[in-house]
């Protein structure tokens, strides 16, 4: 069955291996859309996880450009994720590896938005392109116009600085219908489905069948 990232990520940082499978990864992503490509199927950015050991490697912005490159692919089809909490390091170091990332044409998105208390003030300091709002934020937002509020602020201040949103963990037609009216960019979460094989996504994709999300 399928492992959660909770049981295997320590056990290969402890052994040193998390770069090996963030370039993993990487590769798989850049064969898809190389395939998509060639089948001229809609292409679209596709998201990947780093890991704070890559992040701080010497090289690593060179292994990714060399890696994409290898493959042909446009650099926009590429975001690169990171999660709040690697900002508790150093946050100059990873600045400079945001910046670099959208010198070379990728994407930049920061995951688990919210989840800490420095969310605000590390926008002032950093530069990225997308925020995922964490799906603490959601907590409450059913019924309390308080949760929608801080929402609604995050969402507008996120727009006024040129950034895109996407609100994590969506479980019901009611969350996708308030944030559709906060004007929220892009919604993920069970409501729409649960993590998918590839084979089983590109099912999903080419499923004409009319949905109604609202």
């Amino acid at each position: 069955g399928l492992v959660p990232p909770t049981e295997f990520i320590n056990l290969l940082e402890k052994h040193n291996l998390l770069v090996k499978l963030d370039m993993f990864v990487l590769e798989q992503v850049c064969k898809l859309l190389t395939r998509w490509k060639a089948e001229q199927k809609p292409l679209f950015p596709i998201s990947v996880n780093q890991s704070r050991s890559h992040l701080f490697s010497s090289d690593y912005e060179r292994t990714l450009v060399t890696m994409v490159d290898q493959y042909g692919i446009d650099h926009k089809l590429m975001e690169f994720e990171l999660t709040e909490s690697l900002f508790t390091h150093d946050i100059r170091h990873l600045s400079q590896v945001m910046a670099n990332l959208r010198s070379y044409g990728f994407s930049v998105s920061l995951d688990d938005f919210g989840s800490g208390y420095s969310s605000l003030t590390m926008l002032k300091d950093v530069t990225i392109d997308v925020i995922k709002l964490d799906q603490g934020f959601l907590k409450g937002t059913d019924n309390h116009k308080r949760g929608t509020v801080v929402v609604q602020h995050v969402i507008n201040l996120a727009k006024s600085l040129g950034i895109t949103t996407v609100a994590e963990g969506v479980e019901t037609l009611e969350q996708v219908r308030m944030l559709t009216d906060l004007g929220c960019d892009a919604v993920q979460g069970f409501y729409f489905s649960e993590p998918l094989a590839i084979a089983n996504y590109e099912a999903l994709l080419i499923d004409d069948r009319p949905r109604v999300f609202s």
